[in-house]
């Protein structure tokens, strides 16, 4: 009875993590409509810091005389967004230490509605977002104007425009292409440490004499380290190359990126494998909406560690740290503007995985997550234009899954990843100036072959595509090759 339980439980896993590849694998065809509220894709991005004008009454007052108006400096900062849900603070010019706190909804017309309070007084608001400006129209009472026991009704009115707003076509190219080749950079590397654990879990469902601890990781138990190696290592490198298109009016770009990527890992005990890799990259970009290009190399350097957790299930985690420059211009009456730019990245990365066999078969379950932010340093083009320091975040859950044939020394597989972006850094456009639709999800497609020899030699070579995102398309090949020792 405790096996079947253990069966059953184990398949649950599975069959989730099938019907996941599945509902992913239907965006391949276009996949199913978003739902209502499925983020930016559908509503307008309202984050921002805006400026500008409040013009405010207080009427009505407990005492008449008290009665007033004033137009005066207004600063609205919404720094969290949800689908059509969003969060932030006010401040008025005249009372710098009470900001307001607010919450609203925005609906794909721009037009928004929430409340919001202070210390002193709480009230409601509506308006309409229109490009990068702001107009809002607030109402409340104030419980504690001017210092003693009484009320005013508040009426203003206000207009803000957000700050940072940029017109691509007079813009240095990093400022509006690094959202997307950050997240591409990130998940080409993290997906070659995947499919280095792709090999790791698979080498004793291939049944070909691969020993699990050989291969740094015990996929099954009962065998230990030190019987046959008493502590065993290996040694990998891997290269992919991407391709990634934008093809949309005000951000269009096509790049080539390059990465190779080098690890040894091994393990201090059974079930435990800990590892780093060192890498460099190097990416061509053709940036259309400025008539200009970027060459960028960095290198980086990726600490890693996956541990069993029972039979057929697994933990990974990574944390990665890249130095890039980047060297650029864009085109300005017919002036080539030039700049060089200093950025640092850090990222993380962890999946669950979960496993079950059906007879040659090998059914995989995933679910995972992905955090990146790249800082910029201030530079200055060649015509004397100063860009400032500017941090740049993504962050995605990803849940899919793969299914695997054993074919004597290979193990072709087809896999899917539907993935989610919990956070995103959008650029802010000017007023006129065409913007994008920024879609929150796409589907990670693939198909590749592993291959185990009995020799200590495995690999693996893999296709992969991001399907699903407006405007933009994202192609992957890589190869990677490991030695155990």
């Amino acid at each position: 009875m405790s096996f079947v339980n253990s069966f059953v439980s184990r398949c649950r896993y599975l069959l989730a993590g099938i019907a996941v590849a599945c509902f992913a694998s239907s965006a391949f065809a276009g996949g199913p409509p978003p739902p209502p509220g499925s983020g930016p894709g559908s509503f307008p991005e309202i984050r921002g810091s805006y400026t500008g004008t409040l013009n405010g009454q207080d009427i009505g007052c407990t005492a008449p005389a008290v009665d007033s108006s004033e137009s005066i400096p207004f600063t609205v900062v919404i720094d969290t967004q949800s689908n059509n849900s969003f969060w932030g603070t006010a401040t008025a010019a005249d009372e710098p230490g009470n900001p307001a706190s607010f919450s609203g909804l925005v609906d794909m017309a721009g037009v928004v509605t929430g409340g919001w309070s202070d210390a002193n007084s709480s009230g409601a608001f509506t308006g309409t977002l229109n490009g990068n400006t702001l107009s809002l129209n607030i109402v409340g009472t104030d419980f504690g104007y001017p210092t003693g026991p009484g009320t005013c009704q508040i009426l203003d009115n206000a207009v803000v425009s957000r700050s940072g707003a940029i017109n691509p076509g007079v813009t240095a190219g990093i400022t509006v292409t690094t959202p997307a080749t950050t997240l591409a950079s990130v998940r080409g590397t993290t997906r070659i440490l995947d499919q280095r654990f792709g090999v790791i879990r698979n080498s004793d469902f291939a049944g070909l004499g691969v020993s699990p601890v050989a291969s740094g990781f015990m996929v099954q138990t009962g065998s230990s380290a030190g019987n046959d190696f008493g502590f065993p290592f290996g040694f990998w490198g891997s290269f992919s190359r991407t391709e990634s298109e934008d093809d949309f009016v005000s951000t269009a770009f096509d790049s080539s990126r390059y990465n190779f990527l080098v690890g040894g890992d091994f393990s201090p005990r059974e079930g435990l494998v800990m590892g780093l890799a060192l890498g460099y990259e190097t990416q061509d970009t053709d940036t259309f909406f400025n008539a200009g290009g970027q060459d960028s190399d960095g290198y980086t350097v990726v600490p890693y560690m996956a541990l069993t957790v029972g039979e057929r299930s697994s933990l990974d985690l990574a944390f990665g740290y890249s130095d890039i420059n980047t060297k650029q211009f864009r085109t300005a009456a017919a002036t080539r503007i030039s700049s060089s730019v200093d950025s640092e990245r850090y990222f993380v990365s962890g999946n669950y995985t979960s496993s079950q066999d059906y007879g040659n078969w090998h059914m995989t379950g995933q679910l995972g997550a992905l955090w990146a932010k790249d800082t910029q340093d201030a530079f200055t083009e060649s015509d004397g234009t100063l860009n400032t320091r500017r941090s740049f975040k993504v962050g995605q859950w990803r849940i899919g899954g793969e299914a695997a044939y054993a074919w004597g020394a290979f193990e072709p597989y087809a896999r899917a990843t539907f993935q989610y972006d919990f956070t995103r850094t959008s650029v802010a456009f000017a007023p006129g100036v065409a913007t994008p639709k920024f879609d929150q999800t796409d589907v990670l497609a693939g198909f590749g072959v592993r291959y185990f020899a009995d020799n200590g030699i495995s690999g693996s070579l893999e296709y992969s595509t991001v399907l699903g995102r407006e405007n933009y398309s994202e192609d992957t090949l890589q190869f990677l090759i490991r030695a155990e020792f």
